[in-house]
């Protein structure tokens, strides 16, 4: 029977003591950290030594004050899942109610009362997170992180909860980023589309590469596509990515009932080598585009909206 052995660790980053953080591995050859101190998200994750996301290392740091400018300009970080939300999805914006920093501040927010279950081939990690600015203080988040070591697949289990009397907009976006080298040239997409748009006129120029990963290029323009991936019986949309060399397949899977759309995020520049799958309840719009485009999600006075994202490794397809 496989093994899981989980270790709680604390770092030092650029002399700001205190990021908490558990490193999570099994038997199989799997591993992955997640980021107590910052919203409970995903940053370094490998098999049998072979790196599988993308991440931002130096915007890795503890989230103090993220109502200065310097929060505001970005301090998001991306590793294999990286979480936007609950106030805001997409670019920094402004409006009646205030500015919103980029992406939201739930992946700027430390976790508290985290409880960690190992037993066997299986591990959970549970902790809850608060709206880090004060006029969205009503939004609150439970999440529990499963692990199985015998399948290689993580469950990440979200409760979004408003605690107070009137309707709250709930923006929630998943970026799950793939990295070299399991990102590489020739990697096989799998993406039962029901619809796909382009974001803008770059990603229309990109639509004849919708599916191609290629391997970096001088000037590859960052570009997105709205996407709606078909769904089971079950209500699941599922996206994969296969490495044919590696002999390995990653899929991310979500729960379509309250996150519908995804993102498909490229970015293969010499400076940035990435592809992202981003399960979400709305299109990231920012908070108010979203309103005034009538998209908006809302969680009721008092009532809770769950969320169901994945990740799983499959070896010999």
């Amino acid at each position: 029977m496989n093994q899981v052995y989980v270790e709680r660790k604390r770092r030092t980053k650029q002399g700001r003591d205190g990021m908490e953080y558990a490193v999570v591995r099994g038997d199989s050859g799997f591993s992955f950290t997640i980021e107590l101190s910052r919203g409970m998200d995903i940053s370094y994750a490998s098999f049998q030594g072979v790196n599988l996301s993308y991440l931002v290392e130096e915007n890795l740091l503890p989230a103090e004050n993220i109502e200065t400018n310097e929060y505001r300009k970005s301090r998001f970080f991306f590793g294999l899942l990286s979480t936007c939300g609950l106030e805001n999805a997409g670019q920094p914006c402004e409006g009646r109610e205030g500015n919103c920093c980029l992406h939201g501040s739930m992946n700027l927010s430390e976790a508290k009362n985290v409880r960690i279950y190992a037993e066997g081939g299986k591990v959970t990690v549970e902790g809850g997170m608060e709206n880090r600015f004060e006029k969205w203080k009503s939004l609150r988040l439970s999440r529990r992180i499963t692990y199985d070591d015998s399948q290689m697949k993580i469950m990440v289990e979200d409760e979004v909860e408003n605690v107070g009397e009137h309707d709250e907009q709930a923006c929630l976006m998943y970026h799950y980023n793939f990295g070299e080298p399991f990102l590489e040239t020739g990697c096989e997409m799998e993406l039962p589309f029901e619809s796909v748009v382009p974001k803008n006129e770059v990603a229309k120029k990109m639509y004849k590469e919708l599916d191609v990963v290629s391997g970096k290029r001088d000037g590859y323009p960052p570009h997105v596509f709205y996407c709606v991936l078909e769904k089971d019986e079950n209500e699941i949309s599922a996206a994969g990515l296969k490495n044919h060399r590696l002999g390995l397949r990653a899929c991310v899977f979500y729960h379509a009932s309250t996150l519908p759309k995804m993102d498909l995020w490229k970015n293969f520049s010499k400076e940035s080598y990435v592809m992202a799958f981003e399960p979400c309840n709305e299109f990231p719009l920012g908070r108010y585009r979203q309103r005034e485009k009538g998209v908006a999600q809302f969680v009721p006075p008092y009532g809770k909206v769950k969320y169901v994202t994945g990740f799983r490794l499959e070896r010999s397809f």
